[in-house]
């Protein structure tokens, strides 16, 4: 008790949900227990927090290959924030290559690019999707070439479409 008739709370403050999910990704890979304890933390103290929820169903995903509960999660970040574009992406990406349901995942990817016009990342991901899942080549060198005209240096576009040239491309 302080001189004021008050209680001191000498307990460490609560991490912020942005420092505990880079410090959930950064002990991933060495302990991945100690990783979704952090992520489920931020999640409990952000529970408002659409990105909380959006890690926490990345690392399901990939780290614990929990599809049903990233499911549940992905869509938990949605219904915080329907344009959450990682979280749409992401959703549809488990869509399109574990759950094989091809009209919701295209439906999320174009979603994504909608919540993100201004970036390339989501018009790359639908530009394999449309590639690889529907065969649409014609579309998909359209979607890539809106991509890098957004972002002409942007890493994983540039060498999506430098694969897509030389294997797809390479005859025509």
């Amino acid at each position: 008790m302080t001189e004021r008739g008050m209680e001191i709370d000498d307990r460490p403050a609560p991490e912020e949900p942005q420092a505990l999910i880079q410090r959930a990704f950064d002990v991933a890979r060495r302990d991945p227990d100690q990783a979704e304890e952090r992520l489920r933390e931020a999640a409990k103290a952000a529970p408002e927090d659409a990105t909380v929820r959006w890690a926490l169903a990345r690392f399901l995903h990939d780290a614990r290959g929990d599809v049903d509960e990233a499911e549940a999660v992905y869509r938990a970040a949605l219904e915080l924030d329907p344009e959450h574009s990682a979280a749409l992406s992401d959703y549809a990406r488990l869509l399109h290559y574990l759950r094989r349901d091809l009209d919701a995942a295209e439906a999320l990817y174009r979603r994504a690019v909608e919540a993100r016009p201004d970036r390339a990342e989501p018009r790359c991901d639908l530009a394999y999707f449309t590639e690889q899942a529907r065969g649409d080549h014609d579309g998909a060198e359209v979607i890539y070439e809106q991509a890098l005209a957004l972002e002409p240096t942007h890493p994983d576009s540039l060498e999506s479409f430098a694969r897509f040239l030389h294997h797809v491309r390479r005859d025509a």
